[in-house]
């Protein structure tokens, strides 16, 4: 049977902790909390699930706390999941189910995505099937410091060098088994848009820029909280990366 290692990186997670670790706990075989400064009980509800503990100094960089994690599992499997989530592995009752799953896939399979739903607004835009099951191999690992990715690494003399996942290389869990997202309940939303994602995507992009793709996040994050100055600012910087690289024809 698949040994099942299951990860999560935290901070101040007291108030999730219990609905999450108890949904996973009874059908892994290894649980690993990485603390990234918490100054509440959350380790000591780590403890009391038997969970395996980290510390990661946060720089600002999920991925990189992310692999720390990766790098201490154990299993031949690992599920990553965040602290604010109840995940739903044992339909009917079955818990090897996941497992089982698992142990079928043929060897060039190396991620699994998951139904993933907000608990408290069905049509929520962020429901979707996220990846976020992957096999244990030295070549998988995450990039980037906000909304990061399971991708293949090859590592040459000039550094990292990010491979795309195939699509003969990812499949998804039967939607029977599902997580449910509470973190953003009790209008929790808008209030990490704007005490977290949007401060932390700001200094990424002093310190280095941003992807159009967090552009776009950036900028969706200040339309959220109704900052439309700050999303024309995203829309200005995003035009001045593309336009280097779009050629005009004159049509007279």
């Amino acid at each position: 049977m698949v040994f099942l290692s299951a990860c999560a990186i935290i901070k101040n997670e007291a108030k999730h902790l219990p609905r999450s670790l108890s949904g996973l706990r009874p059908y892994v075989d290894e649980l690993i909390i990485i603390d990234t400064g918490s100054t509440d009980n959350s380790l000591a509800i780590a403890q009391q699930w038997n969970a395996v503990i980290g510390e990661f100094p946060w720089c600002d960089d999920f991925a990189a706390a992310r692999n720390h994690a990766l790098a201490m599992a154990q299993g031949q499997w690992i599920l990553m999941f965040d602290a604010d989530e109840a995940w739903h592995i044992a339909p009917n009752g079955n818990a090897n189910f996941l497992r089982e799953f698992l142990q079928q896939l043929p060897d060039h399979i190396d991620i699994c995505s998951i139904l993933w739903r907000d608990a408290f607004e069905e049509n929520h835009f962020h429901n979707g099937f996220y990846p976020r099951l992957l096999r244990r191999v030295p070549h998988l690992a995450y990039i980037g410091r906000l909304h990061e990715q399971p991708t293949h690494i090859n590592s040459n003399t000039n550094g990292i060098n990010p491979q795309p996942i195939l699509r003969n290389q990812i499949t998804a869990i039967p939607s029977e088994c599902y997580v449910l997202h509470y973190g953003y309940g009790e209008g929790n939303f808008l209030a990490k848009q704007r005490e977290r994602y949007i401060p932390l995507m700001e200094r990424i992009h002093q310190e280095e820029g941003l992807s159009l793709m967090l552009l776009h996040c950036l900028a969706d994050a200040y339309g959220q909280v109704g900052d439309q100055a700050g999303v024309q600012r995203c829309y200005t910087w995003a035009w001045e990366k593309v336009s280097p690289y779009l050629h005009y024809r004159d049509w007279e």
